[in-house]
């Protein structure tokens, strides 16, 4: 209690002047000391932010060197997909056009066979029909008669020719048979033939390859069919040639004149 009762005397006491200066003193030398470490320690931090700032310079150089590498790679990617399917796409409209080539070359083939077909129908009738006009004249009493006697006087007696007509019916039917598998073949992969005789001339899906006269009402008509024609679903496969008809001039009807003479028969009459 003494020793507290002193210490509080002792500092209510003035002290003397050297005291408090050398206590003002170290004061100062202390903050001083203070300011210059945390002057030192602000020194430090600057000298790391700006390390450390020219670090996420470097850093973001590096970054935006490697997004404009994989900006350039996605743009080369980009190119090769781009022509990779363009490549594609000229190997489908290649096989495409293959396949079309092959097919129009197949269907020329086949039509030809057709064409081919229908000329020995024709000609196989033609001969069926005068087989069995010989075959008529043969079974007549006429006939026999003079065989006969041609028999009689050669002293040798043979039997009349046998007409083969069953032979080439027999012939005509196979060549039917055939033509109409063919037919029955084209249909089933859409191809039609284009219907032709009788009909209104379509330049679109027939070729007239020649005119005939005919009567009024029959002008611009189909009136013979030279080669038949076909179409698939999408297109005309040939055309059909066709001979068309075109009405002739009544006796009494006056021809039309030409421009030239219309502008000579013009310019005589303003004269006289």
């Amino acid at each position: 209690m003494m020793m507290a009762l002193l210490s509080a005397l002792r500092h209510l006491l003035p002290r003397p002047a050297d005291e408090v200066n050398d206590e003002r003193q170290a004061t100062r030398d202390a903050l001083a000391a203070e300011v210059a470490a945390v002057r030192e320690s602000a020194e430090a931090t600057q000298r790391e932010s700006s390390r450390m700032g020219r670090e996420l310079v470097r850093v973001g150089a590096t970054l935006t060197g490697v997004q404009t590498s994989l900006a350039d790679i996605g743009a080369g990617l980009q190119r090769l997909e781009a022509g990779r399917q363009a490549e594609r796409e000229s190997i489908r409209e290649r096989e495409q056009q293959i396949r079309e080539e092959v097919r129009g070359e197949m269907l020329a083939d086949i039509l030809a066979t057709l064409d081919g077909l229908e000329a020995a129908m024709a000609e196989a009738q033609a001969i069926a029909r005068a087989l069995a006009e010989v075959g008529r004249d043969l079974d007549d009493e006429t006939v026999r008669r003079w065989w006969r006697a041609m028999a009689e006087a050669s002293g040798i007696e043979r039997p009349l020719p046998a007409v083969p007509a069953a032979d080439v019916e027999t012939w005509v039917r196979g060549l039917a048979l055939t033509y109409r598998r063919l037919r029955d073949a084209l249909e089933r992969r859409g191809v039609t033939a284009i219907p032709a005789l009788g009909r209104p001339f379509d330049p679109y899906l027939h070729e007239a390859v020649g005119v005939i006269p005919c009567l009024a009402e029959q002008e611009g008509i189909v009136l013979r069919e030279e080669r038949r024609g076909y179409r698939a679903a999408d297109r005309v496969v040939r055309l059909a040639q066709v001979v068309v008809g075109a009405a002739a001039l009544a006796a009494d009807e006056p021809a039309p004149a030409a421009e030239g003479e219309e502008d000579s028969a013009e310019e005589e009459t303003n004269e006289r």
